[in-house]
């Protein structure tokens, strides 16, 4: 997971590079460190079935201890009783 990019969408290079840059220069935890934190803190995360098929995204590329990907009708099902929800 630590060597997946930032999508397939990378602007010829140039859009991991500018985001990386970014991160670096504001001190912000890598996706990496903020999805375990947020696992360490109870968070519920659900894989989105839809954006990993067109990101190219496969369950060896996901941090560990995700449930199965899910699709948008399941995802609001799921989130119906949460406190706090985002879809992103």
């Amino acid at each position: 997971p630590q060597k997946l990019g930032l999508s397939k969408l990378h602007f010829a290079g140039m859009g991991p590079r500018m985001m990386k840059g970014l991160a670096e220069d504001n001190n912000v935890a890598s996706v990496h460190e903020l999805l375990t934190l947020a696992q360490q803190m109870g968070v519920k995360l659900w894989p989105c079935q839809m954006t990993m098929d067109l990101m190219g995204i496969g369950r060896d590329d996901m941090i560990e201890d995700l449930p199965d990907p899910v699709g948008a009708g399941s995802a609001i099902s799921l989130m119906k009783d949460a406190s706090i929800s985002l879809f992103i």
